[in-house]
């Protein structure tokens, strides 16, 4: 009947007539393995003065039902963050969708209003982009089975990240509406590089970033780029604003 002490305190709780009756449940672990048991007690006899002489229990061996509970338990958990997860996506898409909303709707106005027939089809260029990036995010929230499955799609083709940069950078531009923060993409310190990636979702990283940025930096600067270490490449991006808190910077990617 479990530990030694419990059992005491029981029976001395009976003695005194404090209480009448024991339901536990209690793991035992041997050997790393671990087995649950149920009791049940009550007082089966008394004396001539009302006194307990005779105590009554069982014994249950109920592992088999506690995996049961735990497996349900842990089912209610999957389903709830599930559900968590699809609300904080559905909710972030606001934010996804405005980003190359923005870049259309304003490189389109300025297609309008230039003569350069360069300048014109370096917008239709960026608008182009913008269009791809914003089906491949109405396409995501179509397809909500994809949360569920924790999978994305990906294109993968060779891409000129420099012109990428370029074209993001002037997107950026034309979205910053304060004068006192230089948007630039580091150039200098951008080679140019071909990349076997997913263009869109380097565009939506990089876009989530800098309006990140935009959003905490009152004055001074914002700077992006990309760098090739070895095999890998590293993409930035720096601003002179209020930063992130050291106790937070572990949740950036949660």
């Amino acid at each position: 009947f479990g530990k030694k002490e419990e059992v005491m305190d029981y029976i001395e709780k009976m003695r005194r007539k404090e209480i009448s009756f024991v339901h536990t449940e209690q793991e035992i672990i041997n050997n790393d393995m671990s087995q649950w048991v149920e009791h049940i007690v009550t007082v089966g006899q008394n004396d001539e003065y009302g006194n307990p002489i005779k105590l009554v229990g069982v014994a249950m061996d109920i592992t088999e039902r506690k995996k049961m509970e735990n497996d349900l338990i842990k089912a209610k958990e999957e389903a709830e963050e599930s559900n968590r997860l699809k609300s904080a996506f559905l909710a972030n898409m606001s934010h996804e969708i405005r980003t190359p909303l923005n870049a259309i709707i304003g490189f389109s106005t300025l297609i309008g209003s230039t003569q350069d027939d360069e300048e014109k089809q370096q917008y239709l260029s960026i608008v182009q982009e913008n269009n791809n990036q914003l089906l491949q995010i109405i396409e995501d929230i179509l397809d909500l089975s994809k949360i569920e499955a924790g999978s994305m799609d990906y294109n993968i083709k060779e891409v000129d990240l420099f012109y990428l940069f370029k074209d993001l950078e002037k997107s950026a531009c034309l979205r910053n509406t304060n004068d006192s923060v230089i948007i630039s993409f580091e150039k200098d310190l951008s080679p140019k590089l071909i990349m076997e990636t997913d263009k869109n979702r380097i565009a939506q990283v990089v876009n989530n970033l800098i309006n990140n940025a935009l959003k905490f930096t009152v004055q001074g600067s914002i700077v992006f780029g990309y760098r090739k270490e070895e095999k890998q490449v590293y993409f930035y991006v720096k601003d002179t604003g209020c930063g992130i808190p050291k106790d937070k910077l572990n949740l950036v990617f949660g």
